[in-house]
C-alpha cells in the first residue's frame, strides 16, 4: 500500500446537526452547513507548570491542562450562508469538519458569526466562531453522514 504524502484541501467540509432535546449527540444524518474558505486548529500545547525547585540549576516545566481553542472558520459572507448561520447561532449544536480523506473532527458547541467588514475590490468574508466543549477525531466520517 502506498503511502500518501500529503492531502489537499478539496473536499474539506463543514457539516451540522441538531442536537436533541435529550443532550444525546447524533450519530447520523449530518448536512452540510455553509462552504468554508480556512478551517482552525484543533488543539494546542497544554500549559506549562512551573516545577523548579530552589536548588535546581534550570528552570523545570511539566505539562498542565491542554485548553480547548475558540475554532474560527472563514466563509464567503453572503445572505444565504447569513441566514443559514443565524438558525444555527446561539444553539448547542453538533459540528463535523470532514476531511478529503474520511476522517475528521466531530465538535459539540455553540456557533456565532459576524461579518468581517467590507474593504475595496475583496470578498466580503465573515468568520464562523464556535465556543467547543469537546473536539473528537474521528477515523471514518461516513455513519454520521447517512441519512
Amino acid at each position: 500500500m502506498a503511502t500518501v504524502k500529503a492531502v489537499s484541501d478539496v473536499g474539506t467540509k463543514l457539516n451540522h446537526a441538531a442536537i436533541g432535546v435529550d443532550g444525546v449527540i447524533p450519530a447520523t444524518g449530518f448536512e452540510m452547513l455553509i462552504g468554508v474558505k480556512a478551517t482552525p486548529a484543533k488543539g494546542q500545547d497544554p500549559e506549562q507548570l512551573d516545577a523548579t525547585e530552589l536548588h535546581d540549576d534550570r528552570s523545570a516545566s511539566i505539562p498542565g491542562r491542554q485548553s480547548i481553542p475558540a475554532l474560527q472558520y472563514t466563509f464567503n459572507y453572503t445572505k444565504d450562508n447569513s441566514e443559514k448561520l443565524k438558525d444555527v447561532a446561539g444553539k448547542r449544536h453538533a459540528f463535523l469538519e470532514t476531511l478529503p480523506e474520511g476522517n475528521g473532527f466531530l465538535i459539540v458547541g455553540v456557533l456565532n458569526y459576524y461579518s468581517n467588514g467590507i474593504s475595496l475590490n475583496a470578498i466580503h468574508e465573515g468568520t464562523l466562531s464556535v465556543v467547543a466543549e469537546s473536539i473528537i477525531e474521528v477515523s471514518d466520517v461516513a455513519a454520521y453522514l447517512a441519512k
